[in-house]
């Protein structure tokens, strides 16, 4: 119990919870719900200024702590979430949501538990973790850019300097994901060779 009262785990705990919470939602609905690619629900503008504030919690948090690679991250997430709420794309935003989200609380508790490398817990989600961000951040995400941007370029509504906006930022981001990955990758060979 003491850590999760400890300041040290907010770092886990925070973005454990959004990502837990927001994939879940995402994930139900694009299941379970006719999602027009053009009208944005209530339900989905509410869960976006959810996501929003944890975003603008996190991008602050990664400002001061200098992870520039984050920023790299977190910076074209938040022109995203501008985008879709600009052109109303429910769709879309539930898509992006569940893909970039879904890693996240395996990301937080291989974190956690990078701490003791030897620890049981460390041996069974390095192997979750590894292969699920490789399948979702190295191929799904790459896909799901690409076949989004073919679709938004048909998109009559959409200004030009928003779609291109839209590719930069799209490269920007797979680019900072394949860097994680490759480090991700580079130390988990490393790992198994121990």
């Amino acid at each position: 119990y003491r850590f999760l009262f400890s300041p040290a785990s907010t770092m886990f705990l925070i973005p454990f919870t959004h990502g837990t919470s927001t994939s879940a939602i995402a994930g139900y609905h694009l299941l379970t719900r006719d999602i027009s690619p053009i009208v944005m629900t209530p339900f989905q503008h509410s869960l976006m200024d959810f996501s929003h504030s944890y975003f603008i919690y996190d991008l602050i948090n990664v400002c001061l702590n200098r992870e520039y690679l984050y920023m790299t991250h977190h910076t074209p997430i938040m022109i995203f979430m501008h985008l879709f709420k600009k052109y109303d794309y429910g769709r879309l935003f539930m898509q992006s949501l569940f893909l970039g989200e879904i890693t996240n609380p395996f990301l937080n508790i291989w974190l956690y538990s990078k701490k003791d490398v030897q620890s049981q817990l460390f041996r069974v989600i390095n192997h979750v973790f590894t292969l699920l961000f490789v399948a979702v951040r190295g191929l799904i995400m790459p896909w799901f850019f690409f076949s989004s941007l073919m679709e938004i370029k048909n998109d009559l509504r959409v200004e030009k300097m928003d779609y291109y906006l839209l590719c930069i930022l799209s490269i920007v981001f797979n680019i900072a994901n394949l860097a994680w990955m490759r480090g991700l990758v580079k130390g988990y060979f490393k790992w198994l060779r121990q």
